[in-house]
C-alpha cells in the first residue's frame, strides 16, 4: 500500500511536467498542438519570428546570403543589413527591397538593394507540409518569393538538385499566383511544371497562407489552406527526371529585375516590403530532417526516412 502511494504522486508529477512541456512549445510555435489540414502531422520546425524591431533574423535558422546579379541577371544586390532583412517587433520578419546605389564586398555596383535568407544547415527536411503566411510587395520588376532548393545543391548542381516554388508573384500580374517545379531534362536546360491561380483582388493587399504538401511522387500546391493544384511524377515531359525525393532548404527573398520580369519602372512603388508573419512545417507519413539546428525541435524530426 505505501509504494503504491508513492507512485501515484509521482506519477502524476510526471504527467504534469509533460503538460507544462507541451504548453510552452505550444506558445512558443501556436498551431503546433494538431496539424492543419491536409493530412499533416505534428510540428516539426517553425519561426515565428519574435524579437526586437530591428533584429537579424534568428541565426540558428536562417543564413544570409549576399551578392549581386544571381542566376537570374538580377538587378539588386542582396545584403545581411537591417534595413533589407530584419524583424518589425510585432512578430513579423520584414524583407525590403531599396532604389540605392551600393556596392557589396563582392565590387559589383548596384541601383538596387534587397534580401535572400536561407534555412541551409540550419533545416533541411523531406516531405511534409510547408506553410508561410505573407503579404508580398507589389509593383512591378518585383519578384517576391517563397521557395526551396535541394540540399545536394553543391555537388550536382541546378536543376539536378531540384527547386520547388511554393509562392512567387510577378509585379506585372498582382491577380495571379504563381507555384512551380524545376528539374532536370534530357537535351534542355531544364524542366517546369507550373501551378497557377487567378485571384479576385490582388495578392499583395493582404497577408495569405501559401504553402505546399509534399509526399514520396506528389507536391500539391496550397493557398489559405486549400490545394489549388497538384503535379505528380506523371506529370513530367519526356526525358524528365523527378528529383523530389531528397531533403530540401527554405528560401524567402525579394529580387529586383530578374530577366525574364523586367526591370522596376515609374509606377514600382518604394520602398517594397514583403512581410512574413511565420513559416512552418509539420511532419507527413515520410518525413524526415537530416538537420535541425533549433534545439526545442530537434527531437520533432526524425533524422532518416520512416519505414
Amino acid at each position: 500500500m505505501t509504494a503504491r502511494l508513492v507512485f501515484i504522486p509521482v506519477l502524476l508529477l510526471g504527467a504534469l511536467l509533460v503538460v507544462i512541456e507541451a504548453c510552452r512549445f505550444s506558445q512558443a510555435f501556436p498551431g503546433s498542438a494538431a496539424g492543419p489540414r491536409g493530412g499533416a502531422g505534428s510540428l516539426v520546425w517553425a519561426d515565428e519570428f519574435n524579437g526586437p524591431r530591428g533584429r537579424l533574423p534568428d541565426p540558428r535558422k536562417w543564413t544570409l546570403e549576399t551578392g549581386y546579379g544571381w542566376g537570374d541577371r538580377e538587378l539588386q544586390s542582396y545584403t545581411g543589413r537591417p534595413a533589407n532583412v530584419s524583424l518589425d517587433g510585432k512578430g513579423r520578419l520584414v524583407v525590403t527591397a531599396r532604389p540605392e546605389r551600393y556596392t557589396g564586398p563582392d565590387g559589383r555596383a548596384a541601383r538596387y538593394t534587397s534580401a535572400r535568407i536561407n534555412s541551409r544547415a540550419r533545416f533541411e527536411f523531406a516531405y511534409g507540409r510547408v506553410e508561410a503566411r505573407i503579404r508580398v510587395p507589389r509593383g512591378r520588376g518585383l519578384l517576391p518569393a517563397f521557395w526551396a532548393l535541394g540540399s545536394n545543391l553543391d555537388r550536382v548542381g541546378w536543376p539536378a538538385s531540384g527547386e520547388i516554388d511554393v509562392v512567387e508573384v510577378n509585379g506585372r500580374e498582382p491577380f495571379r499566383l504563381h507555384g512551380s517545379l524545376h528539374g532536370p531534362r534530357r537535351g534542355h536546360k531544364s524542366y517546369v511544371l507550373e501551378a497557377t491561380r487567378p485571384t479576385p483582388r490582388p495578392l499583395a493587399s493582404g497577408f495569405h497562407v501559401y504553402g505546399i504538401s509534399w509526399s514520396p511522387g506528389r507536391i500539391a500546391f496550397r493557398l489559405d489552406g486549400e490545394v489549388y493544384a497538384v503535379r505528380t511524377r506523371f506529370d513530367l515531359p519526356a526525358g524528365s527526371r523527378w528529383t523530389f525525393e531528397h531533403p530540401f532548404f527554405l528560401l524567402l527573398n525579394v529580387a529586383v529585375g530578374p530577366r525574364w520580369l523586367g526591370p522596376p519602372d515609374a509606377t514600382t512603388p518604394w520602398p517594397a516590403r514583403m512581410l512574413v508573419d511565420w513559416v512552418r512545417v509539420w511532419r507527413g507519413r515520410a518525413t524526415f530532417c537530416p538537420v535541425v539546428r533549433t534545439p526545442q525541435l530537434r527531437p520533432r524530426c526524425p533524422r532518416r526516412p520512416s519505414r
